[in-house]
């Protein structure tokens, strides 16, 4: 690019930031003429009455909030119920080593079924979910 092109490019650049903020709100003319014709234009009528209307630019519409995550407690409930529902011979680990010693008793399984969904219930923003 030569510079005088260049400096061209830069003063139209600069010209469009200035005018920037005169473009959001203009002055619309509005009249009608002896036929009975509403006109709208950016300048006023040579002769005859005439309104003044402002055009503003509307804003952009604010952005919706992100979901907040649900809490650890609520993930875990509805994790723990979907076990609980899936399978009937679910493992447990007695000694806290990480892996699962025996096998949950038909009771312990009905009481935790009950915990998860108390905990869902009680605690989860959506309980209806599943």
């Amino acid at each position: 690019m030569n510079r005088p092109l260049l400096a061209a490019f830069a003063l139209l650049a600069y010209a469009c930031l200035v005018s920037g903020p005169a473009f959001t709100q203009q002055k619309v003319y509005q009249w009608k003429d002896a036929s009975g014709r509403t006109h709208y234009s950016s300048s006023p009528p040579a002769s005859g009455a005439y309104s003044v209307r402002g055009v503003v630019a509307s804003p952009p519409p604010p952005a919706a909030k992100p979901a907040q995550p649900e809490n650890q407690q609520c993930t875990q409930a509805r994790s723990n119920l979907a076990i609980l529902k899936a399978n009937a011979n679910v493992r447990i680990d007695t000694d806290g080593d990480g892996q699962p010693d025996r096998l949950m008793s038909p009771e312990e399984h009905a009481t935790q079924g009950k915990l998860a969904e108390s905990i869902i219930a009680t605690s989860c923003k959506a309980a209806a979910k599943p």
